[in-house]
C-alpha cells in the first residue's frame, strides 16, 4: 500500500491500552500501542467502503469487547476512539 496514494483511506484507532487486540473484518492486526494506524489498499473513489472492527482488552482482570462498523471512502482520514 502506498500511503501517499489519494485513493487510499487512513484509519486511526485509539484503543484502551497498548495490548488491546484489534480485528478488522475478522483478521487479527499485529500492531501494538494506544493509537493504531491502518491504510487501505487503493479504493475506487466512487464507492463507499466499510470495515467491521472488533477490539478486545483486559482491564483489572475483566475482559472487555467493543465492535463497530466504520464507513469510509477514498481520501478519508478517520480517527475513532474506543470507549473504555
Amino acid at each position: 500500500n502506498n500511503p501517499d496514494d489519494p485513493n487510499t483511506a487512513w484509519l486511526f484507532l485509539e484503543v484502551p491500552n497498548d495490548t488491546a487486540e484489534v480485528m478488522i473484518d475478522a483478521k487479527k492486526m499485529p500492531h501494538k500501542g494506544k493509537v493504531r494506524k491502518y491504510v487501505t489498499p487503493p479504493l475506487d473513489p466512487d464507492l463507499v467502503y466499510n470495515y467491521d472492527v472488533k477490539v478486545t482488552w483486559t482491564d483489572k482482570g475483566v475482559k472487555n469487547e467493543y465492535s463497530v462498523n466504520i464507513e469510509f471512502k477514498a481520501g478519508d482520514e478517520i480517527y475513532h476512539v474506543v470507549p473504555n
